[in-house]
């Protein structure tokens, strides 16, 4: 039986499954996503209002409604019904969002699994990727489309999600159904050709035509290679955390607080961080798939904005080495007192919104998705830890998953190089000196894009794949 990287089994059944199904971090809303035999019907008792006639139906749709909550409240949520086999995972889904909220989310996840485990028999909580695995299983994803949502977990900034992009282009099918198609093309070529090694007169296929017809391919294994590199080298090394804010924002204080160490000067005079400070700390992981700590490096930015003093060179430099750092961020702790205004999203990097020196000034109504924190006495740093500790397990995740896939990549590309380097010094004029190790190259180059495309043993694959995606994915 296939397992998962925790040694749990990856179930080929349609028992219910619950997780969820957001990212951590900043949210309005989160979704909690049910998939499995009688979820629909399980719980339609519990989803009252407009949205109630769905699952009551039976029936495909989205609408508002309520949670019945087991003490009797009623929660506002919006509820998407999907029935087999069109949907997601090829079973009935029932998603459920809920204010964003983590604690709120828990506890209704904890209660649709309980109603469905009583009203079913049998109900359990989701594996990583398991969502997936089930869409695959049940033929309504590829393996290829698999890598490319693993990809889209693993991708933290722009850079990132232009190579996930490349990578579903290619993966929609037609691209690599080309590549192998033109692969075995010169298979054909080559095969042909070797009839004709005994007439000296007669050329079945020169090196220039077989150069002509690969280099190509190789090309576009390279491009496909390079851009699962950029996903997964830059989920792999050790992500930078910066702290950003305006002159006097408490960055300082929490940068120290984080590290456990007085490591930059606090002063309650605004400017006194002028460069980039960097420091690395050891997270512990919330997710079991992952058994050692996750090294995370903070990164303490000088204050940007605020200035009412003429800016010399030196803050200049200071606030160029600021924005450089915010660039290369791959998650920003967007840092302010109760007084400001709370930061705008990132540009394609995830933000969390981290209130300051609440032993100062509370905020008077804090967002559901910020952070209050008090670098002087602790309160609220607990909480940073696990959200930036959740952060960066989601995103190693996804990097893993892209890996063997990319090893798929890599191998027909050298397979497809070796083809190539089988041609070199002859004359382009005539038939290859070797036709049949040429053709024995370009046949295993063409293996190793079929299996990109799924064209082999499912089981080989779920655990490489699925088993390292996310929660809930």
């Amino acid at each position: 039986m296939t397992t998962r990287t925790d040694g749990e089994p990856i179930r080929h059944d349609d028992t219910p499954i619950v997780a969820t199904s957001t990212a951590s971090g900043t949210g309005a809303r989160t979704v909690i996503r049910s998939s499995g035999r009688g979820v629909v019907a399980g719980l339609a008792d519990r989803i009252r209002g407009e949205a109630a006639c769905l699952p009551a139906e039976g029936r495909r749709g989205c609408g508002r409604g309520t949670w019945c909550l087991s003490e009797g409240l009623e929660l506002p949520v919006i509820v998407f019904v999907a029935i087999a086999p069109a949907s997601f995972t090829g079973e009935d889904v029932v998603e459920i969002e809920v204010p964003g909220n983590p604690d709120l989310a828990r506890l209704v996840a904890d209660e649709v699994r309980e109603h469905l485990e009583t009203g079913l028999g049998a109900a359990r909580f989701a594996g990583p990727g398991e969502f997936s695995a089930r869409a695959f299983l049940n033929g309504r994803i590829s393996i290829a489309e698999a890598t490319s949502i693993a990809a889209g977990i693993a991708a933290d900034r722009d850079i990132d999600l232009e190579s996930v992009e490349r990578i579903r282009r290619t993966q929609g099918g037609r691209t690599l159904a080309s590549l192998s198609h033109r692969l075995l093309a010169v298979v054909a070529r080559l095969e042909a050709a070797i009839d004709f090694t005994d007439e000296e007169d007669v050329i079945g296929c020169t090196v220039d035509e077989l150069r002509t017809a690969l280099d190509p391919i190789r090309t576009e294994l390279r491009a496909l290679v390079e851009a699962a590199e950029v996903v997964t080298e830059s989920a792999s090394r050790t992500p930078r955390v910066t702290l950003v804010g305006r002159p006097n924002a408490g960055k300082s204080s929490l940068f120290n607080a984080l590290l456990g160490m007085e490591r930059v000067v606090v002063s309650p005079t605004a400017g006194t961080t002028r460069d980039v400070i960097e420091a690395e700390i050891a997270l512990k992981p919330l997710d079991d798939l992952i058994d050692h700590a996750v090294p995370v490096r903070l990164m303490d930015t000088a204050g940007i904005g605020s200035a009412e003093d003429p800016a010399t060179d030196i803050d200049e430099a200071a606030t160029a080495a600021s924005r450089n750092a915010i660039v290369e961020a791959d998650l920003i702790l967007a840092c302010r007192t109760a007084q400001d205004p709370p930061r705008g999203p990132g540009e394609g990097t995830p933000v969390i919104d981290v209130i300051t020196k609440i032993d100062l000034e509370a905020p008077a109504m804090p967002d559901p998705g910020s952070v209050a924190t008090s670098s002087l006495t602790g309160v609220g740093l607990e909480e940073l830890r696990s959200r930036v500790m959740a952060w960066a397990s989601q995103r190693h995740h996804g990097s893993d998953a892209v890996v063997g896939w990319r090893t798929l990549a890599e191998t027909a590309l050298g397979r497809t190089e070796e083809a190539l380097d089988l041609l070199e010094d002859q004359s382009r004029y005539r038939a290859p000196l070797h036709p049949e190790t040429t053709a024995a190259a370009c046949r295993s180059a063409a293996e190793a894009v079929g299996r990109m495309e799924g064209e082999f043993d499912p089981d080989a694959v779920l655990d490489l794949v699925f088993g390292r995606f996310c929660i809930g994915k």
